[in-house]
């Protein structure tokens, strides 16, 4: 039989079945990444592998009205009621020791949002505490988040987020201190203590293949939502309720600290997450503004220009 030109540099179904079955074994695999050198001489790729990272999560309950008031006034972005009148504030101290933008720390303080796509007048997310959240979790399996603060250590993790995505980044000094079965995590900003975790190491479970979490972060740049997607897969957690093991302290006069006493209701956590070992890919930006386009552009073709002083 006569085939057409270049027919043998296609992969048969026996090649492409494999390939599929590949990324079954490895998180990354079946990801292309555009690489790039930024402006600033730091190598980066999108989307993003996180190839090694740890971290302490509290979830905290929070005044829903006070995080109203706070939050940027758009439909899209409403916190999820748990109880009437409480939402709830995660609290993610993470290390990231591997990178495809270097090693840095972080701190991501992020509320959970409702689904724009299911707010209707007659709905059960008005009526059933906790509805929204456990529709998120277990039926859809996508969370939506709005992160609303993020302490950073990286002026490179700092530019591609705020750049693309508009994140709320912010230099911050930022350590994780292990002695013995205590970690500490601390945030200053300039010589001022904004918080600190301490949390005591809990049993954690190994999970052979690993446990994936999807998320839609959500941030704010030109005055509009921007979505950001990522995946997670934990391949080691722990978990406990109540606050006893890990205890969040809160510096004096810091304008962060100040803002946390006015929405958390309690700095005790109703539930934390220890994670030793997990992986990340966040992607592009779902809204490409047009001067994050020109910017990406000038990468491409090799242009040296910069795009405007806003980027």
């Amino acid at each position: 039989m006569e085939r057409r030109r270049n027919f043998d540099k296609m992969p048969t179904f026996a090649q492409m079945k494999a390939m599929e079955e590949a990324w079954e074994d490895d998180f990354f695999a079946g990801i292309n990444q555009f690489e790039y050198q930024d402006e600033d001489g730091y190598s980066c790729k999108w989307p993003i592998f996180y190839r090694s990272q740890r971290g302490i999560l509290g979830i905290f309950p929070a005044k829903y009205r006070t995080l109203k008031k706070l939050l940027p006034k758009d439909p899209s972005i409403r916190p999820v009621q748990v109880l009437p009148g409480v939402s709830l504030m995660y609290i993610m101290a993470i290390e990231s020791a591997d990178t495809d933008i270097e090693p840095y720390n972080s701190v991501l303080i992020v509320t959970p949002i409702r689904n724009p796509d299911f707010i209707g007048l007659v709905s059960p997310l008005k009526v059933l505490p906790g509805y929204e959240l456990l529709r998120q979790l277990l039926l859809k399996g996508i969370q939506n988040w709005f992160v609303w603060r993020i302490p950073d250590d990286s002026f490179i993790s700092y530019k591609v987020g705020y750049e693309a995505f508009g994140m709320p980044k912010f230099s911050c000094d930022l350590t994780w201190e292990e002695n013995g079965n205590r970690i500490t995590y601390s945030a200053v900003d300039d010589g001022e203590e904004m918080f600190t975790l301490n949390a005591e190491k809990i049993k954690t479970y190994v999970l052979k293949k690993g446990m994936t979490l999807n998320a839609l972060a959500c941030f704010y740049r030109d005055r509009l939502p921007m979505l950001e997607y990522c995946k997670v897969m934990f391949k080691e957690f722990g978990f406990s309720m109540g606050g006893g093991k890990l205890k969040l302290k809160l510096g004096p006069n810091h304008p962060l600290s100040r803002e946390l006493r006015e929405v958390l209701i309690s700095t005790k956590p109703l539930f934390w997450v220890f994670l030793p070992r997990d992986n990340m890919v966040i992607y592009e930006p779902s809204r490409w503004a047009m001067d994050v386009l020109d910017l990406f552009h000038k990468r491409m073709t090799g242009d040296s220009g910069r795009a405007g002083d806003n980027a």
